[in-house]
C-alpha cells in the first residue's frame, strides 16, 4: 500500500532558526547557484549581451564562470541570512497569537513500522 500521499500535520508553537535558516539556504541554493552558473558559462563563451563587470572592466574566459559562481554564493548567502531573519520575527510574531500547523511526508520506514508504547519508568 502506497503511503506516500499522506500528510502528516504537527502543531508548533515555533521554529528555530536554525530550521528556517536550513530551508531557505538549500532554496536560494537551488536557484541562485545554477542560475549564476549558467549566466558565467553564457559570459564565458560571449552569448550574454552584457558581460561581466567587476570596477567597470569586463571578465571575459574562465574568469567569467569564477565570478559568477562566487556572485550565485553571495546572493544565496545574502538572501539567506536577510529572509530567515524576516521569518523568523514575523513568525515570533504570529506565534503569540496562535501555534503554527506544520505539515508533512513521513519517511516510508516510520509509516510501515507502528510506534512503540513509552516504557513505564522510562528516564
Amino acid at each position: 500500500m502506497d503511503h506516500r500521499h499522506v500528510v502528516d500535520c504537527i502543531v508548533v508553537q515555533r521554529l528555530r532558526i536554525g530550521t528556517l535558516f536550513k530551508l531557505n539556504l538549500i532554496g536560494n541554493a537551488l536557484f541562485h547557484v545554477p542560475l549564476s552558473t549558467l549566466l558565467g558559462l553564457g559570459s564565458m563563451a560571449g552569448i550574454v549581451d552584457s558581460p561581466l563587470l567587476i570596477n567597470n572592466q569586463p571578465v571575459t574566459g574562465f574568469a567569467a564562470l569564477l565570478v559568477a559562481i562566487g556572485a550565485g554564493i553571495a546572493l544565496t548567502l545574502t538572501f539567506t541570512l536577510i529572509g530567515s531573519v524576516g521569518m523568523f520575527v514575523g513568525l515570533l510574531i504570529c506565534s503569540v497569537f496562535r501555534p503554527l500547523r506544520v505539515g508533512f511526508l513521513p519517511l516510508a520506514e516510520e509509516q510501515e513500522q507502528p510506534v512503540p508504547p513509552a516504557a513505564v519508568g522510562a528516564p
